[in-house]
């Protein structure tokens, strides 16, 4: 599916399901799965960014360059009533991960390997960032996607990805 959304740096994409070969049963990611679960205070957390990704455009070809880095901290609080009024009004966290510039939207893990929050806020060289819980996602419209077996792209929420199994939440 490909998602095109306003006014959020937060992207899903599949290329294809993964269809079992002999039930012919789709195939979670067993790798990201969601939860609404809140870690406790001081819990070790870990994401997965891509703050140095650069396009790069050549006569014919269209090059993307992915840089990944992992960073490990700890939740210092949760913000449930957001951070502020303008850039983190909805529930969020406020971490010790050292998160650089265009790491957002990268997913935040905690221990048993589950996403419970994407990157939102870092500042280079400092260890202190805000990353948002996913558990207020469920009502964000996403436009322009393209799901499997469509002609054509279409609005859905979260929810809806959530009920036809293309995103997997505990």
């Amino acid at each position: 599916m490909n998602v095109s959304v306003n006014n959020t740096d937060v992207a899903i994409g599949s290329l294809a399901p993964g269809i079992h070969n002999v039930t012919g049963e789709q195939l979670l990611n067993p790798i990201l799965t969601l939860t609404t679960e809140i870690p406790a205070q001081s819990s070790i957390i870990s994401t997965l960014a891509y703050p140095k990704t650069f396009v790069k455009d050549n006569d014919c070809l269209r090059e993307i360059h992915f840089e990944t880095t992992w960073h490990c901290g700890y939740v210092m609080d949760y913000l449930p009533n957001g951070r502020d009024n303008v850039m983190l009004p909805g529930p969020c966290y406020r971490t010790t991960m050292d998160i650089s510039h265009g790491a957002s939207g990268g997913p935040v893990m905690n221990t048993a390997a589950r996403v419970f929050a994407v990157n939102s806020t870092g500042y280079d060289g400092i260890q202190e960032s805000y990353v948002s819980a996913i558990q207020s996602i469920g009502g964000l419209q996403l436009n322009e996607v393209m799901l499997p077996g469509e002609a054509r792209p279409q609005a859905v929420t979260m929810n809806e990805l959530i009920d036809r199994g293309f995103i997997v939440v505990e």
